[in-house]
């Protein structure tokens, strides 16, 4: 992106792809920090006017499905789910 263009946004006119943050449009971008702790990132965006947006990314691993099933005869022939994962 050119300084001082005009960026088109690349999320627009898609829903549910992107957020959008109220109060942020138009601030000038003083720095971006990140700090890692305790298993997470953090992301600061300071803007010049002594404010800033933060987040926090996580990530984590979950088991969608956990069954026993007989395989005996050569196919999984389910016995009993334990879990299964509805997101």
């Amino acid at each position: 992106m050119k300084r001082g263009g005009n960026a088109k946004c690349r999320w627009r006119g898609r829903p549910g792809r992107a957020r959008v943050y109220a109060g942020v449009r138009g601030k000038v971008v003083d720095r971006i920090e990140h700090q890692f702790e305790e298993g997470r990132l953090y992301v600061h965006v300071c803007f010049r006017d002594k404010t800033e947006i933060n987040f926090t990314l996580g990530s984590r691993l979950v088991i969608e499905e956990a069954g026993l099933a007989d395989v005996s005869s050569g196919d999984a022939k389910p016995i009993k789910e334990y879990v299964s994962y509805e997101g």
